[in-house]
């Protein structure tokens, strides 16, 4: 009886050590099959607006910064189309009305002269614009998503002394979205323009900030993924 007692007490002491061998062995082939597998998982974060085969119309209100012989402001309204989520281009008009400014008086007072000024009438411009960053953030007390774009473009400026007057432009924006389909967009450019002037043509510059809203056609997307 003893005999067998012992024998019973080896297999049951051999019994444990197996046991207390293979389950380590057990959980650390658990946990490489697990970090392996997840490995293999990739989680992409949905971009909050998608901008491309959307149509942008911009209704929108503008002023110059840097007058000189007058000032400038006016209202007018882009169309553009976004190919992807980085390139869209589009047409802007401006409409401007004309005052004199503080420098205009000043000479007249002064001096006694009159001097030939630039009087805007309208504006029409081509462009092509470029938004290399994305972001989201804080505005007006609102968590919202925003890009930021650079442009240039061409067109023609009518004023009271030319009827054509070749223009270039160029500049920078950002758009500050409240909707999937509605935004609020802020420009600063400079748009170059040759007069005619009597005594020859000189080259302008008038810096231009614009304030508008963004509606983006269709109002709403939807997203694809890969199967």
């Amino acid at each position: 009886i003893e005999v067998r007692g012992t024998c019973m007490r080896k297999q049951l002491f051999i019994l444990l050590m197996v046991v207390g061998v293979l389950l380590p062995l057990q959980a650390l082939a658990q946990d490489a099959f697990e970090e392996e597998y997840h490995k293999n998982i990739k989680v992409y974060q949905l971009k909050p607006i998608l901008e491309r085969n959307r149509v942008e119309i911009i209704p929108f209100g503008a002023f110059c910064v840097n007058p000189n012989m007058m000032n400038h402001i006016g209202y007018g309204g882009f169309l553009g189309f976004h190919f992807n989520e980085a390139i869209f281009a589009g047409v802007q008009y401006t409409k401007f009305y004309s005052f004199p400014s503080f420098t205009k008086d000043q000479v007249k007072d002064l001096y006694s002269l009159f001097p030939e000024r630039s009087e805007l009438d309208y504006n029409v411009t081509a462009r092509f614009a470029w938004t290399p960053f994305f972001a989201k953030g804080n505005f007006l007390g609102m968590l919202t998503y925003w890009d930021a774009f650079i442009f240039g473009g061409g067109g023609i400026t009518r004023t009271k002394l030319s009827d054509f007057a070749g223009t270039g432009e160029f500049g920078f924006g950002a758009r500050f979205f409240i909707t999937k389909g509605i935004a609020f967009t802020f420009e600063v450019s400079d748009m170059l323009y040759a007069e005619s002037f009597r005594d020859g043509t000189s080259v302008l510059h008038n810096v231009m900030v614009r304030g508008g809203l963004s509606v983006f056609l269709p109002y709403g997307f939807s997203y694809r993924s890969e199967k």
